[in-house]
């Protein structure tokens, strides 16, 4: 009697559909081996719930963003039972952390990540252990099937890259700490020494001496009771000099003012304005009735010729020039 053929495209779908069960649960079902200072990626998706075993009991467990049914705020909703640790999401987006501290007399925190994925590539199972832990193969085969993957030059290479992926990101983690922290230090220091600097520069000024221009009439008053006033000295220090001013409010009114400028006129450009840098005391150009702003400008005295005046002016609010006063003639 002939037996009958086997058809080979039967056979073939057959192998193929074992194989892909194999890498579906190999895929699915993860072993992480982690130490104290890394950081483990658990992927859950929503309505399915996605279980942590630990080789110790645990204890104790934080979660980031953990689900509240008073409130109904929170993504993860997180039960422990035993050795193990049960994740489920109520979202299809979200990330948080989790933290579980698991024995009794040895006492371990496991630090995980956790990220909400699409179903079929969410973990089902996650094998935790740590380094006293006898290591398996990802997806927790034993006995002829842990021979078998040992032999699988795909699974090893894979292994091979997660192991330095994850090397490479540690050193990357404290490379980068290591020049936060060198970063802190320089900048710390050089606060400190800014201070110190600028006596240093201030007390070489004073002792090669420093350059003075004597102002001549220091103080104008105007209609509305603005007293204008410079100190007697301009300074020049490092290339740039400083002119000190106070503006006082005599009268019984607000007064507001847009800006002081100073402005050379004569020789054969005629008048034109000196780019000034204005410093005060106050922000806002406004003073109360007996209130007093100081100030300071500085500017290049190389913009000055020789036959140039020098003049300081007030500018109103509304454009006018309430009062102004030759600095230098």
């Amino acid at each position: 009697m002939k037996q009958p053929k086997l058809s080979a495209i039967p056979i073939l779908v057959l192998v193929l559909s074992g194989l892909g069960s194999t890498a579906l649960a190999q895929k699915l079902i993860l072993t992480l081996k982690l130490e104290s200072d890394q950081i483990g990626l658990v992927r859950t998706a929503q309505g399915l719930t996605t279980r942590l075993a630990f080789p110790e009991p645990v204890k104790e467990i934080i979660c980031g963003d953990l689900y509240d049914p008073a409130s109904g705020r929170g993504t993860f909703v997180v039960q422990r039972s035993d050795s193990d640790v049960f994740i489920k999401p109520i979202t299809t987006k979200g990330a948080s952390n989790l933290f579980v501290r698991t024995g009794d007399k040895v006492r371990r925190i496991y630090n995980f990540d956790l990220s909400i994925v699409p179903f079929d590539k969410a973990y089902r199972v996650v094998n935790v252990e740590n380094d006293e832990t006898p290591s398996h193969p990802a997806g927790g085969a034993s006995g002829a099937d842990q021979a078998g993957d040992r032999d699988d030059p795909l699974k090893d290479a894979r292994a091979q890259a997660d192991e330095i992926l994850r090397e490479a990101r540690q050193q990357a983690s404290r490379i980068v700490a290591q020049a936060q922290q060198s970063i802190d230090e320089m900048q710390r220091e050089a606060a400190a020494d800014t201070p110190k600097q600028v006596q240093r520069r201030f007390i070489a000024a004073m002792l090669a001496g420093l350059n003075t221009t004597r102002i001549g009439d220091a103080r104008a008053v105007t209609q509305k009771r603005v007293t204008l006033r410079l100190d007697k000295e301009m300074y020049t220090f490092e290339g740039r000099t400083y002119v000190r001013y106070t503006i006082q409010n005599s009268g019984s009114e607000n007064f507001i003012y847009g800006q002081v400028r100073l402005e050379v006129s004569g020789g054969p450009v005629g008048q034109r304005a000196v780019p000034t840098e204005v410093i005060q005391s106050k922000p806002e150009n406004k003073l109360v009735p007996g209130e007093t702003v100081a100030g300071v400008l500085a500017f290049d005295p190389k913009l000055i010729n020789r036959n140039d005046k020098l003049v300081l002016s007030l500018q109103g609010k509304d454009d006018s020039i309430p009062t102004h006063m030759v600095v230098i003639q």
